[in-house]
């Protein structure tokens, strides 16, 4: 019970950092990656670090702890990164830009 009362809080807190920023269904990319879960959380964090972003906000959820929401920033830029576990040697992923309404970049 604590456990899925903590998750909700931190996706309400998700939603509320986004609320008003947000354009709905605005994945830019998503796909599989031919790793394991914790490989493939581990590659993605060292690019997105790599290219300049830090995470602001993140949690996992799941039976396991195999699915991650995340919040990155770079500049006045946001972007979010979801990762899930498909199997033992495959994940998901999908990561969007957070855009202000007037913004109008695509």
């Amino acid at each position: 019970m604590k456990k899925a009362f903590c998750i909700s809080v931190l996706c309400l807190t998700v939603c509320l950092l986004c609320r008003g920023n947000e354009i709905p269904g605005n994945w830019q990319e998503s796909g599989e990656l031919e790793y394991s879960y914790a490989y493939a959380r581990t590659v993605l964090g060292y690019r997105m670090r790599r290219d300049g972003w830090v995470c602001k906000l993140g949690f996992t959820a799941g039976k396991n702890g195999e699915q991650e929401h995340s919040v990155w920033v770079k500049g006045s830029r946001k972007m979010q990164l979801m990762i899930w576990k498909i199997d033992s040697n495959r994940t998901g992923y999908s990561k969007g830009e957070i855009r202000d309404r007037k913004d109008k970049r695509k």
